[in-house]
């Protein structure tokens, strides 16, 4: 039977052979911050104050990223909460509604065991072109907001490759 050696690879800049280009990514991803509080309490709450920092196929409008033409297939998302308040014992959910329904497969409910902690929370979904998908959260201690001043809320994706 064979063996498998894993080894290190370290680097700090990959560059094109030639030098003359620079490498650029065709992948469809966007990234975007919290610009501003959200109010959240226990029923699941739009994130919908957000700066786009990068949308390379501009599939980002006000509070829906719409996967592109020619863009389904397996994506990865990281969503990324940190609301104000959340105590000790409490919990925080996030889920990305696709095509205006709750996704299951991106529910996440985590406990709480430090206050203010941010919740980093990443889902691997298949999609079809055309679809739409917004950020929800929420928690359990009466209304809260979110900390966009310190610990900014993210919602970022990228598209990993076709279904075969």
């Amino acid at each position: 039977m064979g063996s498998l050696q894993l080894s290190k690879l370290y680097v700090d800049e990959i560059e094109p052979k030639t030098n003359a280009f620079p490498v650029e990514v065709s992948t469809p991803f966007f990234l975007l911050h919290e610009n501003a509080a959200t109010s959240v309490g226990s029923t699941a709450t739009l994130m919908d104050n957000w700066d786009v920092i990068a949308d390379n196929y501009s599939g980002f409008s006000g509070s829906t990223y719409t996967i592109p033409q020619n863009c389904g297939g397996v994506w990865i998302f990281l969503l990324r909460v940190s609301i104000l308040g959340v105590a000790n014992g409490g919990w925080s959910y996030s889920a990305l509604k696709k095509n205006g329904t709750i996704d299951p497969l991106t529910e996440t409910w985590s406990a709480c065991h430090v206050t203010n902690f941010p919740r980093n929370n990443s889902h691997m979904i298949s999609l079809s072109s055309g679809d739409t998908l917004q950020m929800y959260i929420s928690q359990s201690n009466g209304t809260q907001n979110t900390d966009y001043s310190s610990r900014k809320s993210i919602f970022s994706g990228y598209r990993l490759g076709n279904l075969t």
